[in-house]
């Protein structure tokens, strides 16, 4: 009898519609793709069934990925693929095989039932037009990087479909002499294509005729020609010398245990030009290129290729230019072969000898070189991965000793789930153990961890917020690990609840926006018994429903050309002939989708200076310099500050504004904002990009007590700065000694080519043995900050970081120099053998709260040993994610030690545990004690933590600016950013306060989620140079942070020429557009308006004019004061005219700064025939603290005349005034400040009178043309036009406006007999001079119902009749301002007022008003 075989169960939770993508098939192109959720025990595949059979030959269908998940669940990648043409919804039945079978079928609108009577609610795959015809490509310019070999362009698609995978599979010719790529862009608008000639190099290959490249695996293949590499205009090489190759040729490169070794080539040129000519290479490990380092073309240009060695046997290369004479066939100019060494060769191998997996245990046993210092194990023995053992060495851990090998295992029972695929594994140890340990963190954990939710927060321009919501059961092991786009987290991101269940919050750095997350694990999940749930395909959520990653949050935040409002180098051309130079990059950027304008929105500026790129594999470091802009409140616009070094480049500067330096985004700024979007850099010197090295090194091979060592350094332009140079022994790992370089320690020669000389002691009677003594890692820097470095630590050096720093070697031309060793003869006869042991080891604390703010532990260490104690033992912490700390001893005594620490934040979360090395005696003899080793000898091994998520810790402030004190800014209107743990989320429960200078201020926190909160400040109270604290306080606890205030750099940004062109409008000759007579029927229409004849004036020609007696002139200061005396009446009306302040505003009209001058020179013309017989008075000032010039004329008329000012043409009635301003540069502190001159303007009567008023014309308060101040029957009338005259000879249009918020010097209330008002004439910026012309008439008003006006304030007294006012009599001031003031500065009047009282009867008053009018 058959035993019963279980029925396969199926059901469907949950299905989402994917994406639809082209995947490049010629017949089948699109692909629409599902992801599916599915409850079932099956581990097959489900087999698809087309329900309309005629589609089976038509489309293709598959399962692409079948993810096997705890719980029975399965997540499916399902797809189908279309030729091209137009498809309808297709329905799919779907089944898992088993003796009992569930079929379903994919519709929106069906419900089915299968034999069990389950329902079942389907979706369906969506209609698809396949059409490639459809897609438009364009091809941007081609951008031609300065390294002469490599190009960039961008492939845009519309619309754009992205690939099945996140790149294009981009096709050479298959001569291998060009390599290319293609991403997708970060505006996902399309692709970037780099072209680059790397690969075959060789003698017969044609390197100037175009080529081919083909794009594929997207919507069709794409071809498109690249025309030749090689610039027609190269110069031919004139001279090749100095071939050479370090090591030499047949030198072995040795390598210290350990280190790393800089292996290169070099060769000077020369040229007929100053062009540069490439040269690459073709290696049997690559192709490198070869890059100018020093010199320049025409006088010699040293080129080099250097790159660490790491492969062993023989390594031939041969290098060849790429110039214009060697077509079709590139030059060889210097050809190597190098022979390393394996003998020596680091790092010491970890092999696995056993590996066994026998009921739910699974033992690893390793073999190691023995080790003096602590060595983190970590383990990844993933399904995929199950054979091979990865470790790492963090420094300074991993220096070995040489001696015999241990065995050491590693159990780790109790982690039985199948989908456990590794565990994590920490101990120390040295030479003396070899034992079995148990795995600390082994335990019964089989449950997957759960994520409950995703959340983004955009938290600036590059950045976000990840905030998870995590699960790992009630009794699980806790979430112990996060790995997020290959970035690892642990515990210390928790904010709330616990680790079992909690909230855990991080920030991640983004250097490319992910649009969509296609096969890819963009985030991990692992218990601390290495449980681990993969989000494949962005599937974070799989229990009842899925749930995906969203895009990237920043996929907005990179910026394209058509970002940029203004582009602009200060300056666009430098010269380093003589010194570095500062460049600031200045932009303005388009508002927000809301229209608001955000000044937090900072951008990455990436320079690259160098002639060659990060698009080649680099094997030399390329200058590039990256800034963060700022918004810099004076120039108003966006700034990246950086400094051109001396000895760089002559080259226009390449740069771009994602961190990748990926996109083609310069050209199209340079073709939208001219040649000023470039950075031209020129010089007369030559290029020194080359670091430091020895030309000559003399060291002794042997001693009896003194070494001597002289080593002649060589920097030719920039010049030696400092260095270090480590000296170790055969005795230990451990550095002997550290000789230290700079200027002062130069015995012969400069800092171009000096000798330093070191005389080191040497006990021969320290030791047990003979030992020698050889130079270790080597560091040297010259002025222009260049490195070279001998022997990289092992730990220094990451093989997957393309760093270069360390790829020039100091001993480059005296390789066979570098391992000179310096032999000792032992004399002590010591037979001691043993290190020093710890008679006493203690920890101040054995509790910590790691994620509070007391985290300060001491340590206090005795020791003891036969033959003394050398040196000092170093304690280390470490933490179960592989953290560690290296604390050294404050006090240090022969055989006492202390020890004192600040733990970071979050350090340690599940423990700290201690351990000692170091321990050395006069002997040499060297040793440690492991954690284990502290443990059973009963001295501290460890603190137990806890982590605290509510206790605020600042670990940064950013963005806090010192301003002047003129800087135009609300008291609390910029923003900081501070980072660090425990600020919770309610904004009005943190607090913040920043205690400046000047006192304490609370300051409002506008944003705060954690680990980020923004607070307003006021840059104004922050001085420079001058450290400021900034504290947070959430309820009871309270952290500060001292925080030094960035200096705003001075302004840049001054614009010549900001002003709008001058349009003359037409002017009214009417207060109303339907009248029919123009100018009152008293004067002339023009297209400026009226021109009143002889005896008539006003806007209007409205008024008769009236004469006046000569004004009275003030000799100190521009003051007039206008007299209407009417002699047939006694009435004296008294009126001043006077310009009393100028003031700088900002763009928001806040006054920045006023100036009201009192000191004034005067100088007098007397009337003649050439000045229509006028009295010219002339005063002249100089505005405080700053050079403007202000100067005033008062000019009185004898007769009639006629003045042209801004090409209009003004009548100056007889017996007026006009005053005329004139003023010299002005600096303005802002590009968009401007300036306002204020006019004042009085009438007051000399009897009591019964009413005063105000009015104006033309358009608002804030931009009219012309104002009256009445008293009575009399009216003081100015006009303003709407044009001045600026540097010499630009007309410019300005505004004018009633001024409410000045204050006079004597202030002085309305009432029935005063008026008075200011006026602000405001002005734009200029460069050279500005002139205002203003002039005064006086006149009757025969209709004052024809002037149009507004009333602005009427003051009047009781009256004792009736009285009918005919046509009131007036005195007006017609002010022809011709004004634009760019750079200007302020002028003041002050008008000395002499009060007349005379006391009227009211009877006698009104009789000789009467009789005035009735003439």
């Amino acid at each position: 009898m058959q035993p019963p075989i279980d029925p396969s169960y199926l059901n469907l939770l949950d299905t989402r519609y994917y994406r639809t993508y082209y995947d490049g098939g010629q017949t089948h192109p699109c692909v629409s793709e599902f992801i599916m959720l599915a409850n079932t025990n099956s581990t097959d595949n489900p087999i698809f069934e087309f329900v309309n059979t005629t589609l089976e030959e038509v489309l293709m269908n598959r399962i692409i990925e079948n993810y096997d998940y705890q719980n029975d669940r399965r997540v499916w990648i399902a797809s189908i693929s279309y030729p091209i043409g137009e498809f309808p919804i297709i329905t799919v039945n779907i089944s898992i095989a088993g003796p009992l079978q569930r079929i379903f079928s994919l519709t929106s609108t069906t419900n089915v039932q299968d034999t069990s009577g389950t329902a079942w609610v389907y979706q369906d795959f969506p209609a698809i037009s396949c059409d490639l015809g459809a897609i438009q490509n364009t091809i941007g310019p081609f951008e031609y990087l300065s390294d002469g070999i490599s190009l960039k362009f961008e492939l845009f698609q519309q619309p754009f479909i992205q690939t099945r995978y996140d790149y294009m599979n981009c096709i050479t010719p298959d001569d291998g002499m060009f390599s290319c790529r293609a991403f997708p862009n970060p505006s996902s608008t399309g692709y970037v294509v780099t072209v680059n000639m790397v690969g075959k190099v060789g003698v017969g290959l044609n390197y100037s005729a175009p080529f081919v490249i083909t794009l594929s695996g997207g919507a069709k293949d794409i071809n498109i020609t690249i025309p030749s590499f090689i610039d027609s205009s190269l110069p031919p090489l004139l001279l090749v010398s100095n071939p050479m190759q370090s090591p030499p040729v047949g030198y072995p490169v040795d390598s210290t245990i350990s280190y790393f070794t800089s292996i290169g080539t070099s060769v000077d040129l020369k040229y007929s030009t100053d062009k540069f000519v490439p040269i690459i290479s073709n290696t049997t490990f690559g192709s490198y290129m070869m890059v100018p380092v020093q010199g320049n073309p025409k006088d010699g240009l040293k080129m080099m290729s250097t790159f660490l060695a790491s492969n062993f046997g023989t390594l031939p290369s041969d290098f060849f230019a790429i110039d214009s004479l060697s077509k079709p066939s590139p030059t060889s100019v210097v050809k190597t072969a190098y022979t390393l060494n394996s003998t020596k060769f680091p790092p010491p191998n970890l092999s696995s000898s056993g590996n066994s997996m026998t009921d739910n245990i699974n033992t690893i046993s390793y073999r190691i070189n023995q080790l003096s210092y602590p060595m983190r194990f970590g383990f990844d023995v993933s399904a995929s991965r199950r054979d091979s053992i990865n470790y790492v060495i963090p420094p300074p851990f991993g220096l070995t000793i040489a001696g015999t090998v241990n065995e050491f295992t590693f159990s780790t029972n109790g982690l039985t789930s199948p989908f456990v695929t590794g565990f994590v594994s920490q101990q120390d140890t040295n030479e003396r153990e070899s034992t079995t340990m148990t795995n600390p963190f082994a335990m019964q954990d089989t449950q997957i961890p759960i994520i409950n939710g995703l959340e983004y927060k955009k938290i600036s321009t590059y950045s976000y917020l990840l905030i998870l919501y995590l699960d790992d059961g009630y009794d699980g092991s806790g979430i112990n690990r996060l790995l997020y786009l290959g970035m690892y987290h642990g515990r210390n991101t928790l904010v709330s609840g616990n680790f079992t269940k909690g909230v855990f919050v991080f920030e991640y750095q983004e250097t490319m926006p992910v649009a969509i997350y296609t096969d890819s694990n963009p985030l991990t999940v692992i218990d601390a018994a290495w449980n681990q749930f993969e989000t494949n395909y962005g599937v974070f959520n799989i229990h009842n429903s899925l749930s995906l990653i969203r895009p990237s949050p920043l996929l907005e935040s990179y910026v394209t050309a058509e970002n940029f409002t203004h582009f602009e180098f200060i300056p666009n051309q430098v010269d380093t002939s003589v010194g570095e130079k500062e460049v600031s990059l200045l932009f303005n950027l388009t508002h927000n989708i809301d229209g608001s304008f955000s000044r937090q929105k900072d951008i990455y500026c990436t320079f690259v200076l160098s002639t060659f790129t990060s698009n080649l594999p680099l094997n030399f470091r390329f200058l590039n310099i990256t800034v963060k802009s700022y918004y810099h409140p004076l120039d108003q616009l966006f700034r990246c500050d950086f400094t051109v070094p001396q000895y760089t480049n002559n080259m226009t500067v390449y740069y771009s504004f994602d961190p990748t330096t990926f996109t083609t985004i310069q050209p199209s700024i340079v073709e939208k904002f001219g040649s000023k979007a470039n950075l031209l850099i020129t010089s007369n010197n030559s290029m020194d990009y080359l670091p430091p090295y020895f030309e000559k090194v003399e060291i002794p091979t042997t001693t009896t007590g003194q070494i001597v060592y002289k080593f002649t350094i060589i920097d030719g332009y920039h010049g030696f700065d400092n260095g270090s140079i480590e000296l170790m022994t055969s005795m230990n790992p451990l550095v002997y000694t550290t000789i230290y370089l700079n200027n002062l320690t130069i015995t012969t020669g400069d800092i171009y080519n000096g000798t330093h000389e070191f005389t080191i002691n040497v006990d021969p009677s320290k030791c047990t043995k003979d030992f020698t003594v050889t130079v270790g890692k080597v560091l040297l820097y010259d002025r222009g900050g260049w490195m070279s470095s001998s022997k990289v630590y092992l730990g220094d050096y990451d093989m997957g970081s393309n760093n270069p720093d360390h790829y020039f070697n100091p001993f480059f031309y005296i390789a066979d120099q570098a391992f000179i060793a310096t032999s000792v003869v032992c004399t002590s006869g010591s037979i001691d053998t043993s290190f020093p042991t710890i008679v006493e080891f203690s920890s101040s604390r054995t509790t910590m709260d790691v994620g509070s703010n007391d985290r300060n532990v001491s340590f206090g260490l005795v020791v003891s040993d036969v033959s003394g104690v050398d040196g000092y033992p170093t304690v280390y912490l470490v933490g179960n994610q592989g953290e560690w700390l290296a604390v050294e001893p404050s006090i240090k005594a022969p055989t006492m030690f202390n020890y004192t620490a600040t733990v970071p934040h979050g350090f340690g979360v599940n423990g700290i545990i201690f351990s000692v090395y170091g321990l050395k005696d006069n002997v040499q003899n060297l040793g440690g004690y492991s954690n284990l080793e502290l443990q059973n000898a009963g001295f501290s091994y460890m603190i137990n933590t806890t982590y605290s998520t509510d206790i605020p810790s600042i670990y940064s402030v950013s963005n806090l600016y010192s301003y002047p004190s003129n800087v135009s800014v609300a008291s609390d209107d910029e923003i900081i950013t501070i980072r660090g743990r425990g600020f919770g989320l309610d904004s009005q429960q943190l607090m913040a306060f920043i205690e400046y200078p000047d006192g304490v201020m609370r300051h409002t926190v506008t944003f705060v989620y954690h680990i980020v909160a923004f607070v307003r400040y006021n840059p104004r109270r922050a001085l420079p140079n001058v450290p400021v604290i900034v504290s947070l306080t959430l309820g009871t606890n309270t952290h500060d942070l001292s925080v030094m205030p960035i200096t705003l750099p001075p302004q840049v940004y001054f614009p010549t020429n900001t002003t709008p062109p001058f349009i003359p409008k037409p002017t009214p000759c009417s207060p109303s557009s339907s009248s029919t007579v123009n100018c009152t029927g008293n004067g002339q229409c023009t297209f400026d308006g009226c021109i009143c004849n002889a005896g008539w004036s006003g806007f209007y020609c409205e008024s008769t004019v009236i004469n006046t007696d000569e004004p009275t002139f003030n000799q100190t200061s521009p003051i007039v004061d206008i007299i209407v005396n009417d002699t047939k009446s006694h009435t004296i009306i008294k009126s001043i005219i006077s310009v009393v302040a100028i003031r700088e505003l900002t763009m928001d009209e806040t006054v920045f700064i006023e100036y009201r001058p009192k000191n004034w020179t005067l100088n007098i013309t007397t009337p003649t025939t050439d000045n229509n017989n006028s009295i010219i008075m002339n005063y002249q000032t100089q505005l405080q603290d700053i050079s403007t010039i202000v100067n005033v004329t008062i000019e009185w008329f004898s007769k009639d005349s006629q003045v042209v000012f801004a090409n209009q043409t003004i009548s100056i009635p007889a017996t007026s005034t006009k005053v005329s301003i004139g003023l010299s540069s002005y600096p303005f502190y802002s590009s968009t400040n401007t300036l306002q001159v204020v006019m004042k303007t009085s009438i007051e009567a000399e009897y009591e009178s019964e009413c005063s008023r105000k009015e104006y014309g033309g358009g608002s308060t804030k931009d009219m043309e012309w104002m009256k101040l009445g008293i009575d029957d009399k009216t003081l009338w100015g006009q303003f036009i709407k044009r001045g005259i600026i540097d010499s000879d630009r007309i410019t249009s300005i505004t004018n406006e009633i001024l409410t918020d000045y204050v006079d010097d004597i202030p002085r209330k309305s009432n029935s007999s005063f008026t008075t008002t200011f006026i602000g004439l405001n002005l734009p910026q200029y460069s050279v001079s500005a002139q205002l012309d203003p002039n005064f008439v006086h006149l009757i008003d025969v209709d004052n119902d024809k002037t149009g006006g507004s009333t602005l304030e009427s003051i009047c007294k009781a009256k004792d009749n009736g009285l009918t006012m005919g046509q009131i009599a007036g005195i007006v001031v017609g002010c022809i301002v011709g004004a634009a003031i760019a750079f200007a500065s302020a002028l003041f009047l002050v008008h000395r007022r002499r009060r007349l009282v005379h006391q009227r009867i009211m009877d006698q008053k009104l009789k000789r008003v009467e009789q005035q009018i009735n003439k």
